[in-house]
């Protein structure tokens, strides 16, 4: 005899299993224990969290415009990232940029975003991105360098 069960078995998984018999004249005993071991790797088990930090593409180094277009890799499950722009006189840029406004709603790819801020000329600046998503933020990516001309 042979039985299909009606639910997956998990991979990775050691089972126990038992029968019995049963006709018109009643039901026998249980047997004994039988094992069974799925083969396989268990399937992790999926977690959530905040999203890992932001890995910039540009600006970096020396550019040639004073109001750049910040591009990024996006970060897996983030929905926003948060945006800091600033240098030795003080921050010129701090806002929340939602992902599908950099398009990167689907966190892959790259991320743009144009904030439209004039910043000093001749200067070094740095810029800083936290990826968020409603389990939390990342920490701060490590910083982007840049002057303007």
């Amino acid at each position: 005899c042979s039985v299909t069960p009606s639910i997956a078995l998990a991979a990775g998984t050691n089972y126990n299993w038992f029968v019995n018999a049963s006709n018109a004249y009643g039901t026998s005993a249980w047997s004994g224990v039988r094992q069974i071991s799925v083969a396989g790797t268990p399937t992790p088990t999926p977690t959530s969290g905040p999203p890992a930090a932001a890995t910039h593409v540009s600006p970096i180094g020396t550019i040639t415009t004073t109001n750049p277009v910040y591009v990024w890799n996006a970060s897996g499950g983030a929905t926003s990232y948060r945006l800091l722009v600033q240098n030795t006189n003080g921050v010129a840029v701090d806002l929340d940029v939602p992902a599908t406004t950099a398009g990167c709603g689907a966190g892959t790819g790259t991320c743009s975003y144009n904030p439209n801020r004039v910043l000093t000329s001749n200067a070094n600046w740095a810029w800083f991105l936290k990826a968020s998503n409603a389990s939390g933020s990342s920490a701060w990516s490590t910083g982007g360098q840049f002057r303007t001309p």
